[in-house]
């Protein structure tokens, strides 16, 4: 998956965040991502400190979204998502290591 890729590759993004944003990817269908914090613990072995101030990061960077209406449930921002792999691809591209 590319835009996994592209996620990994992130020079920005903690490795936190990236496991976090990478995570809820995978668990999400139609663009949301029903999951606690207890669960993104769990799954990931990070520490709470770490995982709340990652989802915090990625809702301040709008990649993701709190559903008010479902509290443990996160709407991706799929233009966000969209830039990330594209920045990835023409990186990729200059680089000449095309996936």
């Amino acid at each position: 998956m590319i835009l996994q890729k592209a996620i990994d590759n992130l020079e920005s993004y903690s490795n936190s965040k990236k496991k976090i944003l990478s995570l809820l990817l995978e668990l999400s269908e139609d663009n949301e991502a029903a999951v606690s914090a207890k669960s993104l613990i769990k799954m990931t072995g990070l520490t709470m400190p770490t995982v709340y101030t990652a989802l915090k990061g990625l809702q301040k960077e709008e990649v993701i979204y709190k559903n008010p209406n479902s509290p443990n449930s996160f709407k991706f921002n799929v233009g966000k998502l969209e830039k990330i792999q594209s920045s990835y691809l023409k990186k990729m591209s200059i680089m000449g290591d095309l996936v």
